[in-house]
């Protein structure tokens, strides 16, 4: 009867909140195996592999729970009942919402107490879309836990009530609220808002996901910023990806590449020397491992590690140039390189295992795609591997594509065609190894994944030395490293402005690669115009002193320095010196942003912790009154034609500023 009538007029529900994957930890402790659950990473891995020989009728147990969780997720997938929400890894709460809303008659409403990131999230961006674009959704009221509404779930979870409509009685638009801490919050007209498709569209191109407002305040200046400034990547067809930048999670697993990590104490009784934070013998090298937590805005020496454990720099460390941050684990260097270098995954893997065989094949395919690509005839031993080897061409046009060969190396390959014709092993792999060093960045460039947006900053980005990295300092990998602009991105990255847009965009705790794609990001072509307030010079021009005096305090960031035209010493770590010229940037960047001195001054008010420490420091919000004071200065010089005076004595990035210039 109800469904010959259309549906239900009233669906309600509160449905699990369960992930649909095989969990180690939890399996194990229903079958009270404490050795297994409590072990972490490879260590538990190992020992759920040692059960096939320790104990036979567990392993076959837990071989059944996985089967049956596969034939779970096959049986989702295959079914056409779950067409939008059955994406990625399969969490209950979508389906059910998905069920929900198909048990609807033409006028009927659904209420679902679901996680906030069937809103917001990746996995989940197809049924949302579908919900703004059809009308089905009336509102979405999220909610954090803070007040233990549900006492089952952390206090830092977040929740949403859903409100769905049937498919005869559309919304207009959808009502939206954010961060509320009960049900009484709701009675805040400021904190309500509405948002269309179209503005979905134009805050997330990508995922058309919900962003995650405070305010009607927030929303509007939010949607103000991202129609003057693009996203960094915009998905095609065609992609628009002006920095040429490729994601990359890290260099390392800290799970699966563990079988790489040495210890300080393993690599001692190896023979292994430490010098500075790198480990010696004869001509190798193991390089440190660094973790994301160890860096922070404009300092790769933000926290070393004594033994286990971290703890943060001292203000005398730093104001040592010779000082590096120690890691928990080192990695072989021919792994870094191979990982970071701008080539085809498949030469590193063939290079670091010795298959010469595979490394000619590699290296003549990428060559000859990027000879085809860019007109030029290959040099002959090129064609005449190509006719004895049978390479696969779509791969060549592929990684040409990818990988795309410099001038410069395009006219080194009649050169070096002859070396890669020969069939001698040891000069094959030497040849993949200079190939792959040469193309190694010259620095490392990325953020913090551990990224909420109710800490003292979100974004936190930055630059390393090319060490390893493990998998939560996520990275930007440039095709081609101009360090003028680059350092203008970085500045970007680094502002308050950027940060204040990147908080509407974060529901959880991580900040991964399909959102900061959709961060507004200036392109590069806005750091070859004019500087508004300095005539005469670029904007990258102005901002690259900046930017080198504040990163450039050891020496091991020597390369990132010389990127940027400079060659002299690192800078002194001065903390006020520091503390004006991120002002100086910051003021820079609202100017950028197009946002004006009222709307710049709310948006430091949406940093409560900064607020706090300086309050506590100084007795006022002092950054809000520095930052204003310039954005002032920095207006005047505007309309009046004078080029802004920086307030610090000797100017940014002026040699003399370094000790021994």
């Amino acid at each position: 009867e109800v469904f010959a009538a259309g549906g239900f007029e009233v669906v309600l529900g509160n449905p699990p909140w369960e992930q649909l994957q095989p969990e180690e930890i939890k399996f194990f402790k229903s079958q009270q195996v404490r050795e297994i659950w409590s072990l972490s990473g490879a260590k538990r891995k190992k020992a759920i592999d040692n059960l096939f020989k320790t104990n036979p009728e567990l392993a076959g147990q837990w071989e059944n729970y996985k089967k049956s969780i596969e034939k779970e997720n096959n049986f989702i997938r295959g079914c056409a009942r779950f067409n939008l929400s059955a994406i990625g890894k399969l969490n209950t709460y979508a389906l059910f919402a998905e069920l929900m809303r198909r048990l609807l008659g033409p006028s009927g409403r659904a209420g679902i107490i679901v996680p906030t990131g069937i809103a917001t999230d990746d996995t989940t961006k197809f049924f949302f879309q579908d919900l703004m674009n059809r009308g089905s959704l009336v509102s979405l009221y999220d909610f954090e836990n803070r007040q233990g509404i549900f006492p089952g779930i952390h206090r830092s979870y977040k929740f949403c009530l859903l409100t769905l409509t049937g498919p005869g009685d559309p919304a207009a638009r959808a009502e939206f609220a954010f961060f509320l801490q009960g049900v009484a919050d709701l009675k805040e007209p400021a904190r309500r808002f509405r948002l269309t498709p179209e503005d979905l569209a134009l805050l997330n191109p990508n995922t058309k996901t919900c962003p995650i407002f405070r305010s009607q305040r927030d929303a509007e200046i939010t949607k103000a910023i991202y129609r003057r400034v693009p996203v960094l990547i915009q998905d095609g067809p065609p992609e628009v990806n002006p920095w040429g930048v490729e994601f990359r999670q890290g260099l390392f697993n800290m799970t699966s590449d563990s079988h790489l990590f040495r210890d300080r104490e393993q690599l001692h009784k190896e023979g292994w020397e430490l010098q500075g934070n790198v480990f010696h013998r004869g001509e190798e090298q193991y390089l440190p491992l660094y973790e994301a937590k160890m860096m922070q805005h404009f300092d790769h020496r933000w926290a070393t590690y004594e033994g286990s454990r971290t703890r943060e720099v001292s203000l005398r460390e730093k104001q040592n140039p010779d000082f590096v941050v120690l890691p928990r684990y080192w990695v072989p260097e021919p792994e870094v390189t191979a990982r970071s270098a701008r080539a085809p995954r498949e030469l590193g893997r063939a290079w670091r295992t010795g298959k010469a065989e595979e490394v000619q094949k590699i290296l003549a395919a990428w060559w000859l795609g990027a000879c085809v690509l860019s007109g030029l005839e290959p040099p002959r031993p090129l064609l005449q591997l190509q006719a004895r080897l049978g390479l696969n061409t779509a791969r060549a046009r592929k990684w040409g594509e990818d990988f795309p060969l410099s001038p410069a190396e395009l006219q080194a390959l009649p050169e070096r065609a002859p070396a890669l014709a020969a069939a001698d092993a040891s000069g094959l792999l030497s040849l993949a190894g200079q190939v792959l060093r040469e193309r190694t960045p010259p620095f490392l460039m990325g953020w913090r994944d551990i990224a909420r947006s109710t800490d003292e900053r979100t974004v936190i980005a930055g630059v390393l030395p090319i060490f390893g990295v493990g998998d939560t300092f996520l990275l930007m990998i440039f095709e081609s490293y101009d360090g003028h602009k680059i350092g203008g991105l970085l500045a970007n990255l680094s502002s308050f402005s950027y940060d204040y847009a990147s908080r509407q965009k974060i529901g959880g705790t991580h900040l991964k690669f399909f959102t900061y794609k959709q961060l507004p990001v200036l392109p590069p072509s806005a750091y070859a115009r004019p500087c508004p307030w300095s005539p005469g010079e670029s904007l990258a021009d102005w901002l690259a002193p900046r930017v080198l005096e504040l990163t450039y305090t050891a020496w091991d960031l020597t390369p990132f320095a010389r990127e940027l035209g400079y060659h002299g010493p690192p800078f002194p770590w001065d903390e006020e010196r520091r503390f004006m010229l991120r002002a100086e940037l910051d003021a820079a960047f609202f100017h950028l942003y197009g946002l004006t001195r009222e709307e710049a001054s709310y948006v430091l008010t949406t940093f409560p912790i900064v607020r706090r420490h300086d309050e506590e420091a100084y007795g006022e919000f002092r950054t809000q009154r520095v930052i204003l004071e310039i954005y002032d200065d920095l207006q005047q010089a505007m309309s009046t034609g004078a080029p802004y005076r920086s307030r610090v004595d000797p100017p940014p990035g002026d040699p003399r500023a370094a000790p021994g210039a």
